[in-house]
């Protein structure tokens, strides 16, 4: 079992290697507005008037949070485990990203905004590697409806997660709307 997960680490490192190369090739800017036309358009976006957004790295899907009308709330690390605080966006972070000021913010359920860099047949998402957003999306699962944002060229159908890897409920890409089929069980959505 140690060899099978050092194997697949290093052929989800290659992968992820791969990816980071193919979204340099696409129309980051035209894609993310088409990203973010259609999560707008999410009959979805009642569940919560709260956001769990993050702070676009270039390989990832820029959109402007605000037009959502939601309270935002951005990623930090703190101990080891992602936390989320509220705006404005302040200094740099230990991964390079935007972070808030470091005060854990409550809420009680939210909408959650996943970047990554690929995705599977089953909704699993190909993460940068450090697992933050599955250990916090298994661990908060009841309370949230997870959306992944994706580039056109970030769908794997190959990709097969391990059994730490959390499946989301929506995957949106430029040009589709993809609802995990478990969704209206998980969420009670119809």
């Amino acid at each position: 079992m140690h060899v099978f997960r050092d194997t697949h680490a290093m052929e989800k490192a290659k992968l992820r290697k791969r990816m980071l190369s193919a979204i340099k090739t696409i129309d980051r800017f035209s894609e993310s507005e088409a990203i973010q036309k259609a999560l707008l358009s999410l009959p979805e976006l009642d569940f919560s008037d709260t956001l769990l957004a993050y702070s676009p790295l270039p390989s990832e899907p820029a959109i402007d949070w605000k037009l959502l009308g939601k309270k935002i709330l951005y990623p930090f690390v703190c101990d080891d485990v992602m936390c989320f605080g509220e705006g404005p966006l302040i200094a740099s972070g230990s991964f390079g990203i935007m972070e808030p000021e470091r005060i854990e913010a409550e809420y009680d359920k939210a909408l959650m905004a996943v970047p990554l860099l690929g995705w599977s047949h089953d909704m699993q998402r190909l993460g940068r590697g450090g697992g933050y957003y599955d250990r916090y999306i298994a661990g908060n699962r009841d309370r949230l409806l997870t959306i992944g944002l994706s580039f056109s060229v970030s769908y794997i159908p190959d990709f097969e997660g391990e059994p730490h890897d959390v499946s989301l409920d929506i995957i949106i890409t430029p040009s589709a709307v993809v609802r995990n089929p478990a969704l209206k069980a998980l969420k009670g959505t119809s």
